[in-house]
Formats: structure tokens, sequence, C-alpha cells
């Protein structure tokens, strides 16, 4: 998911470990018993009309 953000491909091997171990503990609280990570979003819909 990340590989397409550009700040992405600058990280060393190194970095790239550490954000991935990050990345994995923070989202551990979300996963569910079957390994499915929902994380709580929002959503902003906005709608109009031509006057």
């Amino acid at each position: 998911m990340f590989k397409g953000f550009p700040g992405y491909a600058t990280l060393t091997p190194i970095e790239a470990e550490k954000l991935h171990a990050a990345l994995q503990d923070a989202f551990q609280s979300y996963a569910g018993e079957d390994g499915v990570i929902r994380l709580p979003t929002r959503a902003f819909v906005v709608t109009g009309r031509r006057l």
C-alpha cells in the first residue's frame, strides 16, 4: 500500500523494516480474530444542485 508514496521509495531497508513493524503494531489493535483489519473511518458525502 505504501510503495506508491514518494517518501517510501527513499527509505533505507532498515527504515522500511522499522516502518512495517510500527504499522503492524498500530494496526494490530484493529484486527479481528479472522485477521482482517477494520479501521474506523469517516466519510463525508456532499451533494449539490445547480441553480
